[in-house]
């Protein structure tokens, strides 16, 4: 397949060669740098080109900035050396753009094609840079267990649920109004940060909002939802259906976000005391005595991201080279020891990950991306291993249930007399003509944005007679 490199289309004068045809994938026409919201006129003093624009406004926005205070694995305020949301989200567009260099050195290598230029190349690591910065952006305080935490409150009086994929979205299209003058993002990265094109009333736990569904067919004019749903009851056919609709961009910030995770999150838990020789040496016996569903799951996981079968056999050699691994790192008798190889452990997993990525069309004509199975592997390994070992202690298991308990105190103070309690800025949505469903929405997009110690502070003003001086406000 040649690769072609044409100037016709522009933005305001402003000359923008077509991106490179292997991004074409069967639910988007086009990589498009155009925004999805109406016509504007560019200022021709910006030289950037849109995906760039787009990578600087998500750095800027006040909603990037308050990951900083929502917690990855551990509470923000413990230590400087764990991660954040924040670290962690300018870490996957960082493994993103590796992974965009990587697949496009190959494919250059691949077909011979000096057509590939330079040009084409900065922008789809633009693009997947903004996607990764952006990803977690809708995320609630304490994570996972705040969306589900979030989205049963919602459900619970009659609002349409919470779900953080869909939040990044509303966030991107309508909460982020710091420059109204200024275009929408381009339908590129909304297209980018789209991982489940769903709609909520398919009853499937992954949505987009009702209201901004308008988005997804403006961004993904070709997409068909009916044909996304063919297979929903089918968990390992859904997921690939799921991969399929993705544009290359998303698929390279998803498994970006995998390997980051899998690498960043296991360092983190290395330099506490919640994983010790005593737990890994529990891993072996994870391994032989997992349950069906689990085995099933993980091969799942592994055969959809590397594209390749994957038999018991290489699954237990890669539990036993994981396990091998890990008690190697606390055979180091010296605190420096320890830290250099728990850094040398992640940077392995990860720069052969990155390295390995590629993008292959599959039986049916879809660009799809991959990486090597050993990578897809060690990623499936590490996360099984963090949420059994790790995420189920009592420790952990306290916090997130207390995280639960703040939300939904709040939450429920907001039913009673939300109005007064909001900020101005949402208080100013706050209309008497608002249905159940629309205040529940504001409500959640209100505790979404907090970061946790804000939402914590403001439990203690609420609930605790000792809080709430006056110089408790700044």
């Amino acid at each position: 397949m040649s690769v072609s490199v044409r100037s016709g289309n522009s933005i305001a004068g402003y000359e923008i060669p077509d991106p490179l045809v292997f991004l074409d994938n069967t639910d988007y026409e086009r990589l498009d740098f155009r925004a999805a919201s109406f016509a504007f006129q560019r200022d021709i003093s910006d030289h950037r080109n849109p995906f760039e624009r787009d990578r600087a406004r998500i750095l800027h926005s006040p909603f990037f900035r308050s990951l900083g205070g929502k917690s990855q694995i551990f509470e923000p305020n413990q230590s400087g050396f764990f991660r954040t949301r924040l670290t962690h989200s300018l870490e996957v567009a960082q493994t993103a753009k590796v992974m965009i260099v990587e697949m496009c050195e190959k494919y250059r290598e691949l077909k011979g094609n000096p057509e590939l230029s330079p040009w084409e190349q900065v922008h789809l690591c633009d693009l997947a840079e903004a996607a990764g910065l952006a990803h977690d952006i809708g995320q609630p305080p304490f994570g996972h267990i705040g969306e589900k935490a979030l989205n049963d409150l919602s459900q619970k009086h009659r609002g349409e649920g919470f779900e953080a994929n869909a939040q990044t979205l509303r966030i991107l299209t309508k909460l982020d109004q710091a420059y109204p003058e200024r275009p929408g993002f381009t339908k590129g990265v909304l297209a980018a940060v789209m991982k489940y094109k769903i709609k909520k009333s398919a009853g499937l736990p992954k949505f987009i909002y009702e209201d901004d569904w308008i988005v997804v067919e403006k961004a993904c004019p070709k997409w068909r939802h009916d044909e996304q749903l063919s297979c929903a009851g089918a968990s390992r056919e859904f997921e690939a259906q799921v991969k399929k609709s993705r544009t290359l961009a998303c698929q390279v910030m998803d498994l970006a976000d995998e390997i980051t995770y899998s690498g960043h999150d296991i360092e983190d838990i290395l330099q506490t005391p919640l994983l010790r020789p005593s737990k890994i040496e529990d891993i072996q016996s994870l391994a032989t005595h997992l349950p069906v569903e689990i085995l099933n799951k993980i091969q799942a996981e592994v055969e959809l991201d590397s594209g390749l079968p994957l038999d018991f056999s290489t699954m237990q050699k890669g539990w036993e080279q994981l396990q091998s691994r890990l008690l190697q790192v606390f055979r180091c008798s010296k605190a420096f020891e320890f830290k250099t190889e728990s850094h040398k452990l992640r940077r392995e997993h990860m720069n052969s990950a990155a390295a390995s990525c590629r993008a292959e069309k599959d039986s049916e004509g879809n660009w799809v991306i991959r990486i090597s199975q050993g990578s897809a592997l060690r990623s499936a390994l590490i996360k099984h291993v963090i949420v059994t070992l790790v995420h189920r202690d009592s420790k952990l298991v306290t916090l997130q249930r207390k995280g639960i308990r703040v939300i939904q105190a709040i939450f429920e103070e907001l039913l009673e007399d939300g109005d007064e309690l909001l900020p101005w800025e949402y208080r100013d949505k706050m209309l008497s003509t608002l249905s159940n469903q629309e205040k529940t929405r504001i409500y959640c997009d209100f505790i979404a944005e907090m970061t946790e110690e804000h939402l914590l502070r403001l439990y203690e003003r609420l609930f605790e007679s000792e809080k709430g001086v006056l110089t408790d406000f700044f």
